[in-house]
């Protein structure tokens, strides 16, 4: 009996993955929250709700993984933005891409300048 109790756990546990696991796309990351959103986007993408796809891949690029956005998730974006007929939206998307790409490879940096005190 007890060598039935952990098979039992286990197939409970892998009968009811999350949609995260079922998702395997390149923008994902190890963050829970971030990686359900890009993957409930990627299924809203592929089922043709576009507008609810941009919400997710929205609230998904808010969330802080690196010091930067993710360059990956901004083309999804845009393909989505395209798709639902925001073409100029979709430009803005492929620009900030091509900007978070540019820094992420260090290709472009960025350099923040000490704060000057004005004394009165």
């Amino acid at each position: 009996m007890r060598g039935v109790l952990p098979l039992t756990v286990v197939c409970i546990l892998w009968a009811s993955p999350s949609i995260a696991q079922e998702c395997d796309v390149l923008e994902l990351f190890d963050n829970e929250t971030y990686n359900e959103m890009v993957c409930a986007g990627v299924a809203q993408m592929e089922s043709g709700d576009h507008g609810g796809a941009i919400t997710n891949f929205q609230n998904a690029l808010k969330i802080h993984l690196f010091e930067f956005p993710n360059f990956k998730l901004f083309s999804r974006l845009a393909l989505a933005q395209h798709n639902a007929g925001d073409s100029a939206a979709a430009a803005v998307s492929l620009e900030k891409a091509s900007m978070t790409l540019l820094v992420y490879t260090r290709a472009i940096r960025c350099i923040e300048k000490p704060r000057h005190r004005i004394s009165v």
